[in-house]
């Protein structure tokens, strides 16, 4: 029979069963598909703003005072491409609210004059324009980040007090580019200008406090700062005094979100894997449902080798048709996931196309799914034909080392498919041990409460009027 009519013939007759196949499998591999497009997209983010994030195009940071001589070595390098400079002091505080008797633990930002030279400060009323008479600096006042007014509920007349020093509300940061993504934060953020932080004479012995130095460059400046942070780099006595571009601060911020995202994406290994084991018992009871077929075919003298690829044939359309139906359901649900990621994160994700990783994660899925499914298809094959034509519904299960070769390529490919995604051998191998345990665990418990209710039904003689015992 020619593939075309086969295919044709076999959706009229069981095209609910295909249906379900290929339901299944979209629902196994859409997430796979859709972590991987929602990493990119933030990847693209961060490669956009990665100005905005360090707020400058050139620093140096260390968590100590920066010496005078430190300073001037870094900025001989600059000399005229210099536009703008200013420091930042960030570090840990507790905000006490005396007429409330409340107090939390923050994040200090201490702010120049001309802070960020990229992006903004955004509160209600707009962006901030930070000079030097701007009421930062001029007011006993600071800026308090959106999360830290949520879980407050600041009002302007409360006083706020850090260290020694009173304050009040300046407004309400809606929106600081230089965060970027932050969405695992120990504390919120609360913005205080460099004038007034002496009076909370929080810096002392024993302060612990990360210090930056940032330079705004012209356009012939910004092309020299990788060059110029080799130089600084071994010139510095300290080595913990490193220069940073912005290349580096989204570098940093990038690699935090790869690992989360492959992470995410090994976890959706786990629905693909659950996505198997269902196909596998809808292409089974599909099997059965044409045991009749098979038997015909064979009576007529074909041979195992000639059936298996009229039966393989479906299976494999029905993942060809499932990976488009995965790639489409996964950019349908790709703005609703990023609108919300974006609510709880204040990240920003720009559309991007999907990775190509894609392109060899498809051939190994498949590896995974002919795997878990090929052993139904032994199992009708290797009944004999009087049997089937006597007496269908005794479909022995496949003995468990008749499965090993199918096991084998299965876990190859699994595993294989684990440590791309995760890039990393070792990480990918202790995620298939966890995998084998939780599985192995979970068949121990399975025979457990099945030698339980075996003897429990026996005992009250149940099993036989229910048929209980061969359901079990």
């Amino acid at each position: 029979m020619k593939p075309l009519s086969w295919l044709k013939r076999e959706w009229q007759r069981f095209g609910a069963s295909h249906l379900l196949i290929v339901i299944t499998l979209v629902l196994g591999i859409a997430g796979l598909f859709l972590i991987g497009k929602v990493k990119a997209s933030f990847l693209l983010s961060i490669q956009r703003q990665e100005r905005e994030i360090l707020s400058s195009d050139f620093s140096i940071g260390i968590r100590r005072p920066l010496e005078k001589s430190e300073i001037d070595q870094f900025r001989a390098k600059a000399q005229d491409t210099i536009q703008g400079e200013y420091q930042l002091i960030d570090m840990s505080s507790m905000l006490y609210i005396p007429n409330r008797n409340v107090s939390r633990l923050v994040e200090l930002r201490v702010v120049e004059p001309g802070f960020p030279f990229y992006g903004a400060l955004k509160t209600e009323a707009g962006a901030q324009d930070l000079t030097a008479q701007h009421p930062l600096f001029t007011d006993n006042c600071v800026y308090l980040s959106s999360e830290i007014q949520r879980l407050l509920e600041i009002s302007p007349a409360d006083e706020l007090k850090f260290g020694e020093a009173k304050f009040r509300s300046c407004g309400i940061i809606s929106d600081d580019a230089t965060q970027g993504f932050r969405g695992f934060n120990l504390a919120p953020r609360v913005y205080i200008g460099s004038t007034r932080f002496s009076a909370t004479k929080l810096l002392g012995l024993g302060s612990i406090a990360f210090y930056s130095y940032h330079l705004k460059l012209n356009a012939t400046g910004q092309l020299q700062t990788e060059v110029w942070k080799k130089e600084l780099s071994r010139e510095f006595t300290d080595n913990a005094l490193r220069p940073k571009t912005p290349k580096d601060a989204s570098e940093q911020m990038a690699r935090s979100g790869e690992i989360l995202g492959d992470y995410l994406q090994l976890s959706s290994l786990v629905a693909l894997l659950l996505a198997v084991v269902g196909c596998f018992y809808l292409f089974r009871s599909l099997l059965h449902r044409r045991l009749k077929d098979i038997a015909v075919l064979r009576a007529l003298g074909a041979s195992p080798w000639q059936i298996r690829p009229l039966l393989m044939l479906p299976l494999i359309v029905d993942f060809i048709v499932a990976v488009p139906l995965a790639l489409l359901f996964a950019t349908t649900a790709y703005p609703l996931l990023t609108h919300i990621l974006g609510e709880l994160f204040g990240a920003q994700f720009p559309n991007a196309p999907f990775p190509r990783e894609w392109l060899y994660q498809a051939p190994m899925i498949l590896v995974v799914v002919l795997c878990g499914l090929l052993p139904a298809l032994e199992e009708a094959l290797r009944v004999p034909v009087r049997v089937l034509l006597q007496d269908q519904e005794q479909v022995p299960v496949l003995p468990w080392r008749s499965y090993w070769y199918f096991i084998a390529a299965g876990l190859a490919s699994f595993t294989g498919l684990a440590m791309i995604i995760a890039r990393s051998i070792k990480t990918g191998g202790f995620f298939m041990l966890g995998i084998l345990a939780a599985a192995f665990l979970l068949l121990i418990v399975a025979m457990l409460v099945r030698w339980v209710l075996q003897l429990l039904l026996t005992r009250v003689s149940l099993h036989k009027p229910f048929g209980l015992e061969a359901g079990l």
